[in-house]
């Protein structure tokens, strides 16, 4: 590649950043100076670093705080890039994707705590149809059933899991979940005597 079409590969690409940034006013942000370009974004609101610094401030959840982590939770607006897989950023983009199902996790526990199963139901839903592997999460979903007394959605959601497991893994569920199902239901079972 020669000097010149390099000069035109980077001037469309600084063209076409402009053109992306625009509709959000920062237009401005990429400037011309010392033969360069220089992309400024002091006031730019990155809402990946917005969802990170509020779970931090929020801490610990608990039933205090939990009608609070649902506005947190709507801080997430996915993964990192969507669907672009680049290389360099997997590291980045997994370590948010964990934390974000561990906020969820936590969220959807303390909701359980206050008794809003609808609320967390929904994230755990969420959550779920993300990583359907997700043991933990299919442990609070069945919690949540057990909680309103969902005896036929309890079955299908350790149903379901164990035949993914089987189907897609070739394995069964940890010995905690399984006992963790098994008393779940027998307590709806109790109940219904």
């Amino acid at each position: 590649m020669t000097v010149l079409n390099a000069e035109k590969y980077l001037n469309t690409a600084v063209y076409q950043l402009r053109k992306s940034l625009e509709p959000l006013g920062l237009r401005e942000a990429v400037r011309s100076e010392n033969d360069g370009y220089v992309l400024e974004l002091d006031e730019a609101v990155v809402d990946f670093e917005t969802f990170e610094r509020e779970t931090a401030r929020l801490g610990r959840l608990h039933a205090g705080n939990a009608a609070e982590a649902l506005d947190v939770e709507r801080l997430y607006a996915g993964d990192l890039f969507g669907a672009k897989a680049y290389v360099w950023a997997v590291r980045h983009t997994e370590r948010l994707a964990d934390r974000y199902a561990a906020f969820v996790r936590a969220a959807a526990a303390a909701l359980l705590e206050t008794g809003d199963t609808e609320a967390a139901g929904k994230l755990l839903h969420k959550l779920h149809v993300r990583n359907p592997w997700d043991e933990a999460a299919v442990a609070l979903l069945m919690r949540k059933h057990a909680m309103v007394r969902d005896k036929k959605g309890l079955t299908a959601q350790y149903t379901d899991y164990v035949k993914l497991l089987s189907r897609e893994l070739g394995i069964k569920p940890s010995k905690e979940l399984l006992l963790l199902y098994d008393s779940l239901v027998s307590g709806l079972s109790e109940g219904a005597n």
